[in-house]
């Protein structure tokens, strides 16, 4: 056995100590990175599973109160038959015995208006309700209901914009006692307010690049393709220009702003659009029989409308053509591929639904060393590869987790032909909703970003600030209305920085400019030939853009 000298052991004796230092180290990252892991892991199933619960309960309240508005409106039809059922052949529906059934029915009414009102604020608190026992977060800080409360106080909801009561019922005295305790929020639902914010500038030409939140993104993000139709322009000082928001009404919907179900009067338009149609008529739609006609009969020349005839004409709850259609068999056959059965014909209907989003921060011990600058280079500083070191960068800096889910109420008619929609009895609302299912939020026309709070906030404080101030060096947290919500518009701010500083925008044309050649050497085009239209299509490959 061959022992080493002692002098060789000497120097080697410090190489241990080496690899155990190596060794540790490596074990030190090995728990940074399990610990980030199991808490990105834990923070996403909570969020998930918080804004599941949160969309199904909504959707589930929607349920209720489309069943409950159909319920009476069949109470509505019983009390018209049993009142006008003639109790002997030639019998007469007198004058008073038509007022007497219109004042019952526009009872009814009143009752189904207030439904409408208070049934889908009832499911926005039962879903806040649904995330925080799901492990979500409640905060006070709701932007969205407190602007909305702000409207209701300051007059906005008077006329002309709406009324101050529909079918007797004095909802503005009570809107606000009903939106405040909504402020406690733990996710964000879909809402349908009546005042929309936008904007205005007298530099009109750049409005549309300050409200496109995928340029700011893009541009964070050092995407030069993203920001190819914009970086070519020129931004002299103070190009946004004297910016002004601007409250547009769309129709106050004589409903609940939030979950809204989609439901109005028959005193507008047929739903099939016949232009002459005002009231729907159930003795015409064949729900009674003509004997009733036979048995009490008027002389026309005493019943010039066929008010008697016998039954008057009432006022039914009927569903919104705007927003409940069946969907195209474009849609329903692009969306086969991707559902694991596919979509029951009776359910191919857009209607009304629930939508839940929200973000939640997650500790990332490792966070800091992955987002500095000295660990990690910017990529696109050296290669013509789009900014990648800068996205990576924003990636490993990101300490949020988003999540949205969509939910609605399904339902149908059952007849002797089969399964229908539930709009199939004339646009008449039935209780006919059976349950509530999460449906892939790509499949109605919702996108998440109506719900972000901090981008609207960016639109209605930051914006018209900027305006005002005229430039971007001069704003700060003390300039906008609320000092505490200038973290939210950091990154909108730093864009904006970026987009206005010339070298920046040329390093991303040169990006865009640089050719592309085949193996001869021969220039076939740019690198911005390869970019990919995500507003038009392009080469994007077919499919959803978002399922939750």
């Amino acid at each position: 056995m061959m022992i080493a000298p002692r002098s060789l052991r000497r120097k080697s004796s410090g190489q241990t100590l080496l690899l155990g230092v190596v060794a540790l180290v490596i074990l030190c990252f090995s728990i940074f990175f399990l610990f980030d892991l199991q808490s990105l892991f834990r923070t996403k199933i909570r969020v998930k599973t918080g804004v599941d619960a949160a969309a199904i309960v909504g959707a589930n309240w929607q349920r209720y109160t489309l069943n409950m508005i159909g319920d009476i409106n069949l109470i509505k039809s019983t009390t018209a038959i049993i009142n006008d059922m003639p109790g002997s052949p030639g019998a007469l529906l007198g004058i008073s015995d038509v007022e007497r059934l219109r004042a019952v029915c526009a009872n009814l009414s009143q009752l189904q208006q207030r439904i409408l009102f208070v049934g889908p604020m009832i499911g926005w608190g039962a879903a806040q309700q649904a995330a925080a026992y799901n492990g979500l977060e409640i905060t006070s800080d709701n932007y969205f209901v407190n602007n909305h409360i702000s409207f209701i106080r300051e007059g906005l909801y008077s006329p002309p914009n709406a009324p101050k009561s529909v079918r007797g019922f004095n909802y503005s005295e009570v809107y606000e006692s009903m939106v405040s305790p909504l402020k406690l929020t733990a996710v964000q639902m879909n809402s349908d307010y009546m005042l929309s914010p936008s904007i205005s500038s007298d530099m009109m030409d750049y409005v549309s690049v300050l409200l496109d939140k995928d340029v700011y993104e893009a541009i964070n993000r050092n995407y030069w393709c993203g920001v190819r139709h914009i970086i070519r322009k020129d931004y002299p000082p103070g190009w946004w220009g004297r910016i002004e928001v601007n409250y547009s009404s769309n129709g106050f919907p004589a409903e609940s702003e939030y979950l809204p179900v989609g439901v109005t009067f028959s005193g507008g338009i047929f739903p099939q659009n016949v232009p002459d149609w005002t009231e729907f008529d159930l003795k015409n739609k064949g729900l009674l029989q003509d004997v009733f006609n036979r048995i009490d009969p008027l002389p026309p020349e005493l019943d010039p409308d066929k008010q008697y005839d016998p039954l008057p004409r009432l006022e039914w709850a009927v569903f919104k053509n705007a927003k409940w259609r069946e969907y195209s068999s474009e849609k329903v056959q692009e969306w086969r591929g991707y559902l694991r059965s596919g979509i029951k014909p009776h359910y191919c209907y857009s209607g009304c639904y629930s939508v839940a989003y929200t973000t939640m921060a997650t500790r990332l011990l490792s966070n800091e060393i992955l987002a500095s600058k000295h660990a990690l280079p910017n990529v696109s500083e050296f290669a013509p590869s789009g900014g990648a070191g800068a996205e990576y960068a924003s990636i490993t800096s990101d300490r949020t987790v988003n999540a949205s889910a969509l939910a609605k109420p399904l339902g149908h008619i059952k007849t002797k032909d089969g399964l229908l929609p539930p709009m199939a009895a004339s646009g008449l609302v039935l209780p006919c909703f059976e349950t509530s299912a999460l449906v892939p939020v790509a499949l109605e026309d919702f996108s998440p970003d109506d719900l972000d709070q901090k981008w609207i906030a960016f639109v209605t404080e930051y914006l018209p600030t900027l305006g005002r101030v005229g430039s971007l060096e001069g704003m700060n947290a003390n300039e906008v209305p609320v000092p505490e919500h200038w973290p939210w518009f950091l990154s909108y701010h730093n864009a904006l920085i970026k987009l206005s500083d010339p070298n920046w925008r040329e390093r991303g044309i040169r990006w865009l400019d640089t050719p592309l050649k085949n193996k001869e050497g021969e220039k076939t085009g740019t690198w911005e030939d390869l970019c990919v239209d995500r507003t038009t299509g392009g080469s994007m490959p077919p499919g959803p853009s978002i399922l939750h």
